[in-house]
C-alpha cells in the first residue's frame, strides 16, 4: 500500500516542495523516516505515535517506511508532521479524497493541536508557484500565509478537523485575504525596521550624535571635535619665524582623531588628552 502527500520544506529563508511517500508491509511493525531528516523530523515518529494514540487511531500495524523526497536535500524543522500523520491517515483508508493539489505543513503537538512554524509564507508562496490549490496549515500561520495570491489557506487547530473536513467537507473554511493597511504620510527610514545588526547601528547613532562625517577629509580639513575627547588648548598663531615654507607646511597642529573614537568612546573608553604640536618658533 503506497500514499503521497505534497508539503514544502526550508533551505535558509528559501523554500522549497517536499512530497511525502508513506507504504506499509507485512512484518514486525516499526516506523522509520528516510530522505535525509534532522533530528527534529526524527521526532515527528513520538509525536505522531502520541497523536495516533489520542485519537484512538490504529495506523502503525506492519512496517511503515516514510519517504520525504527528494532524498538528496537534508530535511529541517518540524513542519513535516501534518503532512507525515495526513499521508499515514490516507494510507490507512481514513481520506479518500484526491490531494494532489493539496499541500500540507504544520508541527503536531501531543494532543494532536498544531503549533505554528517558521517560513510559512515562504512555502505558502513556493507551493502557489507549483501550482497547489490549497494548502493546510497551523491556525497561527493562517494570515500571515493568506497574503499569497492563487491559493487557498486554511488554518487548522487541530488535527481532526482535517479529517472531518477530507471526509464530509464541513469543519474549515478558507482563510479571508489579509490586505495590509496603508500608512498615512510618507514613510520615514527607522532603525526600528533593521533587524539586528546591533553594533553598527551603535556606532552610527554615536557617530550621528557627534557629527562625524562618513567620508575622508584633506588633512587640512579634519573631523568635527568629538564631545568624548578633550583636546589641548589651540596652538598660538605662527609667528614671523613660520614664514619659511619649510616650517609653513607644518603650521597645522598634529592630532590623531578617527571615527573609531567615537565607537571606542561609547564602548565606555575614557577620554583621553590629545596633543597639539605647535611648529617651532
Amino acid at each position: 500500500m503506497f500514499s503521497e502527500i505534497k508539503s514544502a520544506g526550508l533551505f535558509g529563508l528559501n523554500a522549497f516542495m517536499v512530497t511525502v511517500q508513506a507504504s506499509i508491509a507485512p512484518g514486525q511493525p516499526s516506523f522509520d523516516i528516510v530522505g535525509m531528516p534532522d533530528i527534529a523530523v526524527q521526532e515527528s515518529k513520538a509525536r505522531i505515535r502520541a497523536v495516533l494514540g489520542h485519537l484512538e487511531l490504529k495506523l502503525l500495524n506492519g512496517k511503515v517506511t516514510v519517504n520525504l523526497a527528494p532524498a538528496s536535500v537534508r530535511k529541517i524543522g518540524s513542519m513535516f508532521d501534518l503532512p507525515i500523520i495526513t499521508a499515514l491517515m490516507k494510507l490507512g483508508g481514513l481520506i479518500t479524497a484526491d490531494l494532489s493539489d493539496s499541500v500540507f505543513i504544520g508541527e503536531l503537538s501531543l494532543d494532536g493541536k498544531l503549533a505554528p512554524v517558521n517560513g510559512a509564507l515562504s512555502m505558502v508562496l513556493t507551493a502557489a508557484q507549483n501550482g497547489a490549490k490549497r494548502v493546510f496549515l497551523p491556525k497561527a500561520n493562517a494570515k500571515e500565509a493568506s497574503v499569497a495570491d492563487g491559493i487557498e489557506v486554511y488554518g487548522v487547530e487541530h488535527v481532526a478537523q482535517i479529517m472531518e473536513f477530507l471526509r464530509h467537507g464541513t469543519g474549515l473554511s478558507p482563510e479571508e485575504k489579509y490586505v495590509p493597511k496603508r500608512r498615512e504620510g510618507a514613510h520615514l527610514l527607522d532603525f526600528a525596521d533593521v533587524m539586528g545588526q546591533s553594533q553598527a547601528k551603535a556606532a552610527i547613532e554615536v557617530a550621528a550624535r557627534c557629527r562625524a562625517d562618513t567620508y575622508t577629509r584633506r588633512w587640512s580639513d579634519r573631523w568635527p571635535r568629538c564631545p568624548h575627547i578633550r583636546y589641548a588648548a589651540p596652538p598660538p598663531p605662527p609667528g614671523p619665524a613660520c614664514s619659511s615654507p619649510r616650517r609653513t607646511a607644518h603650521r597645522w597642529p598634529l592630532r590623531t582623531v578617527s571615527p573609531s573614537c567615537h565607537f571606542l568612546a561609547f564602548c565606555g573608553a575614557q577620554p583621553r588628552q590629545i596633543p597639539r604640536r605647535p611648529c617651532d618658533l
